[in-house]
């Protein structure tokens, strides 16, 4: 082979990624004699697009190509394991549908639609327009220009926000957060961040806590919600009782502010007399900047264990499941307040309460394994 080759061309290529997408592009065209592997019909891979009116993404093989006509095809490929990882990976990114028109016309939602991998066009969620787009910035990614794709994002995400569109806003952040990430699994740098859409975001949501604080019956300043903390305990029938404070700083998680607490009092699986135990450890670190708001994950037998030992100022709300809802304490009783998922108030309490359940069994996990 080398005495036959004139010339050698090296190409410097931003990731494995990119330089098996590249590879199967210079085969497919060149079809050069050495590379028996990926020109043998029985073992390579190809991804087609079909021409449709919504796009599958298939991967067939070359005698299965006539069956789609005027389809862009990718490949070939050697490893069906590397094309796979390739198709879940992106999908994340670029969600697509894979079932057939027949399938389409009973306009059902398929099970990739709940799993936000499929935008809807089994059942009319999306329009064969905004479809098109989603499979353009897909072919971009494939044919080489995941920076193409990278801005298209920014630029639409950058709109949202200046729209107030926060709900949008998120879907498209997620999405070009796995772009990113994809990236960096196929050795790609890394070279965007978010911090200012998740400034944006996390004072859209600060903003919106007063008013659904209000609609419990608890009136509450914006001011005090500048450091937010929240409480939950682990424990395994009362053994290895771990406790942990959460802290959000103008509505954004501050790790460095977390605190464990390992629980001393006796062993019981009364939980609102753990939190009690946290909440007096606590407010005997006058060293530590007093909170606006205290969350607690439970509700009125917690919130009545813990209200005395708060210090004058602070407020106190308990964090309920099942559904997910508020729960105030009022001198005759306590006042609850189911949340609705997805509004920005909601999801940032329930983050709160996921970060604190899980800082909590962290050091319960710990605990359990030196037992």
């Amino acid at each position: 082979m080398l005495t036959q080759a004139t010339s050698l061309r090296l190409l410097c290529l931003s990731s494995e990624l990119a330089a098996l997408l590249v590879e199967a592009q210079l085969v497919k065209h060149y079809q050069p004699p050495y590379n028996q592997q990926l020109k043998d019909d029985k073992s390579p891979l190809y991804l087609c697009v079909t021409a449709e009116t919504y796009p599958r993404l298939l991967t067939l093989r070359r005698p299965q190509l006539p069956l789609y006509p005027n389809s862009q095809l990718f490949g070939p490929f050697l490893s069906a394991t590397e094309l796979k990882r390739l198709l879940t990976q992106a999908r994340a990114v670029f969600p697509y549908c894979q079932l057939s028109p027949r399938q389409k016309q009973l306009n059902r939602p398929c099970f990739y639609t709940h799993l936000n991998l499929c935008p809807g066009a089994c059942c009319g969620r999306i329009t064969p327009a905004a479809y098109g787009r989603l499979i353009r910035q897909l072919l971009n990614f494939l044919q080489g220009n995941p920076s193409q794709t990278q801005r298209y994002l920014t630029r639409a995400l950058h709109h949202a926000i200046k729209s107030l569109d926060f709900e949008t806003a998120q879907t498209l952040k997620k999405r070009l957060e796995r772009l990113l990430s994809f990236e960096t699994s196929w050795h790609l740098s890394r070279v965007t961040s978010l911090p200012v859409f998740d400034r944006e975001l996390s004072r859209h949501q600060l903003q919106n806590i007063p008013p659904l604080l209000h609609q419990a019956g608890l009136t509450i300043s914006l001011k005090q919600l500048e450091r937010l903390e929240m409480y939950d305990v682990a424990h395994l029938q009362g053994q290895a009782a771990t406790g942990a404070m959460v802290v959000a700083l103008s509505g954004q998680l501050s790790p460095q502010a977390y605190r464990h607490f390992t629980l001393k009092g006796p062993v019981t699986q009364n939980d609102p007399l753990m939190l009690s135990e946290i909440l007096q450890r606590r407010f005997r670190h006058h060293d530590w900047p007093t909170p606006g708001l205290v969350i607690v994950d439970g509700g009125h037998h917690q919130l009545t264990a813990v209200a005395p030992l708060l210090p004058p100022g602070v407020a106190l709300i308990g964090l309920a499941k099942h559904p997910d809802h508020l729960v105030v304490l009022k001198p005759t009783g306590s006042r609850r307040l189911t949340l609705i998922p997805g509004t920005p108030a909601a999801n940032l309490l329930l983050t709160l309460r996921d970060e604190a359940h899980r800082f909590a069994r962290r050091l319960h996990h710990h605990h359990t394994r030196l037992v």
